[in-house]
């Protein structure tokens, strides 16, 4: 039988002990700060594979920040321009040597009259190894990340938006009398469901390239100084929807108008820019650069498509060119054309299917039997 000498092994014993706890304590993790100066404080974190400083500086919002990790895992961060007396608070997220990351228990100090340390092991609740930090105020910032030097002040500044901030008008208002719908446009090369007549050529020079495509362009082409003058503000003051039995545009011009073309009911027989109205908006009387056109009202402005007063639900192609007087701007052309847009009577208020919708001028043909050209499709316009 093994005989064992019980003081040696006592003393062995003790010996084992007394190391695993000198190493287990060399790697439990501390924690603290030290004054470096009247406005400047180091935080630590050692015996940590990674480690967070959370603190604020008197009012100021919480900072985040990854503390600089060396090769020994010990974990620093220097914060400067703390003003006199500041009230500092700090905690720490931190991932021991052993075991999960854990959160310190906050704390606090007044900086800075005296060169004062906290070097009490981190402790706290045990959260997620995964997680950086468990702190939802702010996210993490990277260690390069250098703090304000000092708390800014917000003085006068006042936000850009608030609840008493003008905005702008409504696009569909709804009157007694009528329904308005508001947009804006600007000038196009071409009408319209109108193509490019052909592809450009190979191996141009970029002057000539541009050249071709500028003959002969079509609606999604614009040339340069295109937008010149031309933007226009239009109105659609929709009285059927209210029970009346017109429709007026109201357009508003950057420059007087010269040929005034308000095109409605598309009809596409001939061309692919003809339409059943080809009317013309008038000036309105005593106002500048401000143009009119009723629809409605009357047998020469009735649904020329259907040939019957406009009712709700009738579907208004509408083409606005902006042609303007001579002389025109500078690299400007005489002739523009206006966005093509589809109009449903009935003001597209509430609920109502109505008003401005999508519109897709369909670029197929019609033919007979015989493969003789009929009319161009008129897309969802009918």
């Amino acid at each position: 039988m093994l005989k064992i000498n019980k003081p040696c092994f006592r003393r062995w014993i003790g010996l084992l002990l007394l190391m695993a706890t000198s190493q287990l304590y060399a790697q439990v993790a501390t924690s603290g700060y030290t004054v470096l100066s009247g406005s400047s404080v180091r935080f630590y974190v050692n015996n940590a594979i990674w480690a967070d400083v959370h603190y604020t500086v008197g009012n100021a919002g919480q900072l985040n920040v990854r503390m600089n990790h060396n090769a020994d895992n010990t974990n620093g961060f220097v914060v400067t321009g703390i003003p006199p007396n500041a009230v500092v608070k700090y905690s720490f997220t931190l991932l021991p040597l052993t075991g999960g990351a854990l959160d310190t228990a906050e704390r606090q100090f007044n900086c800075c009259s005296a060169v004062a340390a906290s070097s009490k092991p981190a402790s706290s609740k045990t959260v997620s190894s995964k997680a950086a930090s468990s702190k939802p105020k702010s996210s993490t910032k990277p260690a390069s990340v250098t703090p304000p030097s000092s708390t800014p002040s917000l003085g006068n500044i006042t936000r850009l938006y608030n609840s008493g901030t003008p905005l702008e008008p409504e696009l569909v208002v709804q009157f007694a009398d009528r329904v308005e719908t508001t947009y804006s446009d600007r000038g196009r090369d071409r009408h319209a469901r109108e193509p490019k007549e052909k592809s450009p050529s190979r191996g141009l020079s970029e002057a000539d390239l541009m050249k071709e495509l500028e003959e002969g362009a079509g609606y999604d082409h614009y040339l340069s100084h295109y937008w010149i003058d031309r933007t226009v503000t239009i109105v659609i003051k929709d009285y059927v929807a209210k029970g009346g039995n017109k429709v007026d545009f109201d357009l508003y011009t950057l420059t007087p108008l010269g040929p005034k073309d308000l095109r409605v009911w598309f009809r596409g027989v001939n061309t692919v820019a003809e339409y059943y109205d080809n009317g013309y908006v008038g000036q309105v009387p005593g106002e500048v650069n401000h143009y009119r056109r009723s629809l409605g009202g009357g047998a020469s402005t009735n649904n020329e498509k259907l040939h019957r007063p406009i009712a709700r639900g009738d579907r208004m192609e509408v083409e606005v060119s902006q042609f303007l007087e001579n002389p025109n701007p500078a690299g400007s052309r005489k002739n523009y054309y206006g966005t093509t847009f589809l109009y449903m009577v009935g003001g597209g208020i509430g609920t109502q299917p109505y008003g401005v919708v999508p519109w897709g001028g369909m670029p197929t043909q019609d033919v007979d039997g015989g493969g003789n050209l009929l009319r161009c499709a008129a897309g969802n316009t009918t």
